[in-house]
Parts: C-alpha cells; structure tokens; sequence
C-alpha cells in the first residue's frame, strides 16, 4: 500500500465501523423489552429503582440522544458500563479475549494447513482420491452449521471414543474440538480457493513458458505457480482470519468456553445493550484489521493488486 492511500483507507475503515455501530445501536433498541425492568423489576426491586438504573444507562432519554451519547462514548474509547454484570465492557472484553485469541489462533491453523494441503494437493492431482477430498470438505464445511459439527465432534471424540473434553478450559486437550469445529468450517473455503487459484497460476502463458523451456517441476511450483497464487489465498486468509475472530460465539456456547462470543450471546440473550455493542464493535474491528493486513500483504506479494 502506498502511502497516499493510507488516509482514504482509514476512512473506509471508520465509515464501516460506523456504520455497524448504527446498525448494531438500532438493532438492539428495536428488541422487545427494556433490558433493566427485565433485570431488576423481575428480581422484585421498587419502581423508584429501575428509573433511577435507567437514568444511570440513559434509556430514558431519546433514541436520538442516546445515539449521540454513545457515539461520543466511543470517540472517547469507552465502551460503556455493563448493565448485566455492573462493570466495564472494555474490562470484559479484555479478560475474555486471550480465550477467544487462542481458539481462533488454533483454528486458523487448522484452516490454513488442512485447507491448504488440500486445495494444493487437489489442484496438482487432479482426478486423484486427495482432489475428491479437497472437494468433498468444500461442499461439507459451506452446508454444515458450526453448531451441529460441534455436537458430532463432541459425540465421536468425547462421549464415544473419550479422547477430549466436551467442555471447559485449563488445558490443550479442552481446544483441540472447538478448534477442529470452527478450523473445519473454513478449511473448505481455503481449500476450495487454493485449488483454483494454483490452477488458473498453473494454467497462466508464462508458466506454460517456463514448463516449455525444461525448468523442474518442484522450482516450476515455487517460484510460478505459488508466487502467482499467493496473493489470492492470502486475501482469503485474511477474510477467514476475521471470520474465526469475530464468528467464535457458536463454537464457544456449544463447548461452554470463555469468550468474546461467549460474552456476545449473553449479552443479547440479556437483553444488555452496552455489552452486546462493545462486542459487536470488538468483532467488526477485529475483522476490518485483519482484513486491511490481508489486503497489503496480498499488495505486497503481487504489485498488480495495487490500486493505481
């Protein structure tokens, strides 16, 4: 990336946070209920109470104001106080985050190295029992919910063989299922691109060239087919790298793991507007990073991705 772009590249990225700061905002007022009523008028507290905690967390203002409020919260790098848990999101956020990092680390390593060997070993063995393969996690991962491969997961290797834990955390045992169930629903993506991506790099006139003139098969491979290929796979990493970050929260609620998504689904279920918009906004950052890390890697490697 060139330095000129850097600015309007910044300002892609604040207008899509942004924009799903008013989404997410507008999202959880539109839920049916208030989530303080639901929190103290239920545990038998007085009238006089709940509006005062409704005045603390300013739903007794406008939708307007309160929008105004909450974006020059965020401007000020506060997320807001947690009306569940009565503490900062931003400190909640931060002690469920090392969980998540290590789940979604994990899982990307699946990922990368059974998506990839895969898609890579489709593409130069075409026809092959490993290309059928290749194909067949394609089509599994994209029509397989999270949800219902961790239950598998869980029944085969916990339950079944009791090879791993079904739930928890506090050892490499407890990540290696949430790992495999959230790396198996993008190693068919990258599998999936891999494959055509090392196959139209194989397929291009100057790899046809260099096969032509007797360059060896293996240099024909690195120094060609995967340098052409790499900034396509890369970009992808980098969507699926944002996608395990910000997508933990189905994997972390089927193996009761501490989490950012974890803390998501108790958010909404809760009704608790700021911890449910500091999570979201958590996620779509994390997303947008990686994705802004993918895209000037992938210029990086091939300066024909660069923009003029």
């Amino acid at each position: 990336m060139r330095p000129a772009q850097i600015p309007r590249r910044l300002a892609g990225l604040s207008l899509s946070l942004l924009a799903v700061v008013t989404a997410v905002f507008l999202m959880m007022r539109a839920l049916p209920g208030d989530p303080v009523e639901a929190m103290l008028a239920e545990a038998g507290a007085p009238p006089e109470q709940v509006q005062l905690w409704r005045r603390r967390y300013g739903l007794d203002r406008s939708l307007a104001i309160q929008y105004v409020l909450y974006l020059g919260s965020l401007a000020r790098g506060d997320l807001g106080e947690s009306i569940l848990y009565r503490r900062p999101v931003t400190t909640l956020i931060g002690e469920q985050f090392p969980s998540t990092a290590a789940l979604s680390l994990a899982a990307f390593a699946v990922a990368l190295v059974l998506g990839g060997s895969l898609g890579m070993a489709g593409a130069l063995g075409r026809g092959t029992p490993l290309d059928w393969l290749s194909r067949l996690l394609a089509v599994g991962s994209v029509s397989l919910p999270t949800y219902w491969t961790g239950i598998l997961a869980v029944m085969a290797f916990s339950a079944g063989l009791r090879w791993f834990p079904a739930s928890g955390e506090g050892s490499w045992r407890h990540l290696v299922l949430p790992a495999l169930t959230l790396g198996l629903a993008s190693a068919g993506v990258v599998a999936r691109v891999t494959r055509v991506a090392v196959l139209e790099a194989a397929s291009s006139p100057h790899v046809q060239v260099a096969r032509s003139k007797g360059l060896p098969d293996g240099l024909l491979l690195v120094r060609h087919v995967l340098r052409n290929a790499a900034p396509t796979v890369v970009t992808l990493l980098g969507l699926q790298a944002g996608f395990l970050l910000a997508g933990t929260a189905i994997t972390e609620t089927v193996f009761s793991r501490r989490g950012v998504g974890r803390l998501l689904v108790q958010a909404v279920v809760t009704k608790d507007y700021p911890l449910a918009q500091g999570c979201i906004m958590f996620a779509a950052l994390t997303y947008t990073l990686a994705n802004a890390i993918s895209d000037v890697a992938a210029a990086w490697l091939d300066p024909r991705v660069r923009e003029p």
